[in-house]
């Protein structure tokens, strides 16, 4: 679900500002006699404000601010609405406590604002103008007893400065908390330059608007036929150089200062991580990469660029190692002031702007349809989904895309076996798994009568010059296959900005021929077909039309290249697809250029084969292990582990917590495995509570906020309480015993808080890493090491019983930044995490 701002309102209204705060968990069934006692309190205070009408005017101006060619913004139209019954001395009835604290701030802050229960909402959330009905009533907050997620927008068309709004969503949010409870509020800012936001909620209704409306987009388009989708656009990063940057920068100073000139120095810095920690935080090795090209040696090199510049005010000290590398240790005082803005940016941290102004597209998933998904489309799948979102989050603007394998030969084959062995009634039942077996029957009796195969293709060549009756048959074909994958598609938590399909392209495939035939870049191969030659043999002919003349998804693959460079302008284009298909990309790209279609970078992101336990699939002999089997299994095996682990868990926790355990899990595997080589599908590793597997890093996190939990309910440390007079218990004795270990003991100082404090600020340079190779796997090892500090931290020192008051305030700071990082990067990863299991 995503919230914007629509452009109309952004150009009436160019400065205006939105807070978009996501409460989840809350307990609204009772009411509360201290949340009611704020609204009346605001209720009366306001009305004795306005008695005086200079400060009743307020308000009118306020909602003057919003009101463009007689409409309004709904938001402030119930702000004027609350403050005409608080000057006629009308209250409003008290509902619910949501209800109740959202005119309470809205009436003190003067904020116009909206709140909705998330699960009444069906689609994306918009701010836009309405036009008022003469005598009708603005609507009411949408808010009832039984809401337990919501969303609440707060808007400032100018009324509080640019410093002092920032504020109020962290007010609001403590004072939702307090009388509502809530599970991580999560807060988005949003103005002109950045008017959309994913709240990363799905509710029912939404869920099952997409279901029932498969091929629409946001904009209420056919997605197979749309020609702008809606750009995808994040909350910016901070304009905040990272240490690495900062580094680069030092790096480069002193490398003028020692008279290098800039040609031999531009782009050639790269800064690392030591894989020792006693060489420090960062190194380089330009001193080894320069020693040749200056005829210098590396060592000397290298002392004589630490000795070119000051030290930087954020490291503690510069040495040398080996043959010349560079290394840096940064200061204590910097390390603090990182953890501070991981506090500071919550959520936020971690996202970068490498990508900024660049548009990519990340084609991903592509099934064939009239088949039901199989395992091996969870690679392809969960694979794009991550990065595409880890682009999003290093600041690109990232078009996803599914390709769908929707016109070819196999589908002359199944309308052939649909047509003799098929039964209407029986398909409808069920369609892709019944359409599977037509399709596997029509090839096992294909092995026994080769001329099938020509029939087959007859079938195909009547569908591609239009028969009705073929056409009819295929296109109910698709409809049902996308409606069944997006079942699937709901439960991995993937999602599409544009579904697009060969059958598309069919006509652009016709100009293509032409033009390559023209160009001469297709020339007739053997039998008649048409194909590409590669200069000196670089790779076999390429095949872009048959001998009898239907056209190849080669050709379709050229005629979407060029659609999609014209329709979105993209410096990048990646296709996430297995390794078998590298010499495919490798002559299609190669066409592509001979053809004269650039624009854009062209990358083919391979990854190995899925090894399941059961051994090799093909969809052509029917053996296919099928997606939904698999997220099946993982959903039972969790369940059991969730039963015999959680029994204080309520039963709608439990379901919730086996869902996102096993969909994480079965995600975690793969992201945690090279994409490069074929990866292990193991149950018992992937569902284990212990090692590199999903639920170990859950449950990490679902210990820290027990711990933060625990702060929060015992808020002094018991060594603080012991009077000197009280009665020697073995507990006072433990308590002084442990106050007097502490005493000399300082924030940060021991090596297991060293160790997460180091680590932690690394995130955004590990989403940077992970985009530049394309591999998910370098964020789920950064992960693990975070989990693993975390555990040996909590393990190895008092947190919660620490006799000091600095000690236990310190350590709460690293296990809040360590739950964190989890939380935003195995979001990134779209894996749930839970307050606890």
């Amino acid at each position: 679900m995503k919230f914007k701002i629509s452009s109309d309102v952004c150009d009436k209204i160019p400065g205006i500002q939105v807070a978009v705060i996501v409460f989840r968990n809350i307990k609204n069934q009772k009411k509360s006699s201290p949340a009611m006692q704020l609204f009346r309190g605001a209720w009366a205070q306001k009305k004795s404000e306005w008695k005086n009408e200079d400060k009743y005017r307020q308000v009118g101006e306020l909602i003057k601010k919003t009101q463009v060619d007689g409409r309004i913004l709904p938001e402030t139209q119930l702000l004027e609405s609350t403050a005409r019954k608080i000057k006629r001395g009308n209250p409003r009835e008290e509902k619910n406590n949501l209800y109740a604290l959202a005119h309470y701030l809205s009436i003190k802050y003067l904020v116009p604002l909206e709140c909705k229960d998330l699960e009444q909402v069906e689609k994306d959330l918009q701010l836009d103008f309405i036009t008022p009905t003469k005598g009708k009533k603005a609507n009411d907050f949408e808010v009832t007893d039984q809401t337990q997620n919501a969303v609440f927008w707060l808007i400032d068309v100018g009324s509080h400065s640019k410093e002092d709004f920032p504020t109020l969503p962290d007010q609001f949010a403590s004072v939702i908390n307090k009388y509502c409870g809530s599970t991580d509020p999560s807060i988005f800012m949003l103005n002109c330059d950045n008017r959309e936001v994913d709240l990363e909620y799905v509710s029912e209704k939404e869920r099952q608007y997409k279901l029932d409306n498969p091929l629409i987009n946001e904009s209420g388009g056919d997605l197979l036929a749309s020609e702008e989708p809606a750009p995808y656009k994040t909350n910016p990063a901070p304009a905040i150089k990272s240490i690495k940057e900062k580094l680069v920068d030092f790096m480069e100073a002193a490398a003028k200062n020692i008279g290098i000139e800039d040609q031999y120095i531009k782009d050639q810095i790269e800064i690392e991580t030591p894989a020792t920690e006693a060489h420090g935080e960062y190194s380089s090795n330009i001193a080894m990469r320069l020693g040749k090209t200056l005829n210098r040696a590396p060592l000397e090199l290298a002392q004589s660029l630490i000795q070119a510049s000051p030290l930087p005010d954020f490291v503690d000290a510069i040495d040398t190692a080996g043959p010349g590398f560079i290394n840096f240790h940064l200061s204590q005082n910097c390390l603090e002031n990182r953890l501070e803005e991981i506090l500071t940016q919550k959520g936020k941290f971690g996202r970068i702007n490498i990508g900024e102004g660049q548009k990519v597209l990340v084609e991903y998933s592509s099934p064939n349809i009239a088949k039901p998904l199989g395992v091996h489309h969870l690679l392809s799948t969960i694979l794009g989904q991550s990065l595409a979102d880890l682009h999003r989050a290093a600041g690109y603007d990232v078009v996803s895309l599914n390709w769908l394998g929707d016109w070819g030969t196999q589908f002359g084959k199944l309308l052939y076996a649909y047509k003799n062995w098929g039964d209407e009634e029986i398909v409808k039942k069920d369609p892709l798994n019944e359409l599977l077996k037509l399709y596997v029957h029509f090839h096992e009796e294909a092995e026994k009568d080769p001329a099938l195969v020509d029939k087959g293709r007859a079938e195909f060549k009547k569908l591609e010059e239009g028969d009705q009756e073929n056409l009819k048959l295929w296109e109910w074909m698709r409809e049902v296959s996308v409606i069944a994958i997006n079942r699937i598609y709901e439960k991995l938590g993937v999602k599409f900005d544009e579904y697009l399909g060969e059958k598309m392209y069919l006509e652009a495939a016709q100009k293509i021929l032409k033009e390559g035939k023209t160009k001469g870049v297709f020339t007739e191969g053997e039998q008649g077909a048409i194909i590409v030659k590669f200069e000196n043999d670089k790779y076999p002919p390429f095949m872009v039309q048959k001998a009898d003349g239907t056209t190849l998804y080669s050709t379709r693959d050229l005629a979407s290249i060029r659609d999609r460079i014209e329709r979105h302008h993209p410096q990048k284009m990646l296709y996430v697809v297995d390794v078998a298909q590298k010499l495919h990309f490798q002559q299609l790209f190669e066409t592509a250029h001979k053809l004269g279609i650039d624009g854009a970078e062209l990358v083919h992101v391979s990854f190995g084969r899925m090894q399941m336990p059961e051994g090799k699939m093909s969809t052509r002999k029917g053996d296919v292990i099928l997606l939904d089997e698999v997220i099946k299994e993982a959903t039972q095996r969790t369940e059991k582990i969730v039963n015999e682990k959680g029994r204080e868990l309520m039963d709608e926790e439990k379901k919730r917590i086996i869902d996102g355990m096993a969909i994480g899990a079965i995600k975690y595997n793969i992201f945690s495995q090279n994409r490069e080589t074929n990866i292990n599908f193991q149950w018992d590793k992937m569902l284990s509570l212990e090692g590199n597997s999903g639920p170990y890093l859950q449950y990490a996190y679902a210990r820290a906020k027990s711990i933060l939990r625990k702060a929060e309910e015992s808020p002094v440390a018991p060594a603080q309480n012991i009077k000197k007079d009280s009665q020697i218990s073995l507990f006072s004795m433990e308590e002084a015993r442990k106050a007097e270990e502490e005493k000399d003991v300082q924030p940060f100082q021991h090596p297991a808080e060293q160790e997460l404090l180091r680590l932690l600020p690394r995130f955004p340079e590990k989403i940077e890493l992970a985009v530049h190779d394309y591999k998910p796997s370098t964020v789920t090892t950064y992960l693990y090491e975070v989990a693993r500090a975390f555990s040996t931290f909590y393990s190895e020192v008092h947190v919660l019983t620490t006799s000091k008051p600095d000690l236990r305030k310190s350590r709460l700071k690293l296990v809040r930044g360590a739950a964190q990082v989890l939380q935003s990067g195995l979001r990134l990863l779209g894996i749930d995490v839970f307050e606890r299991m």
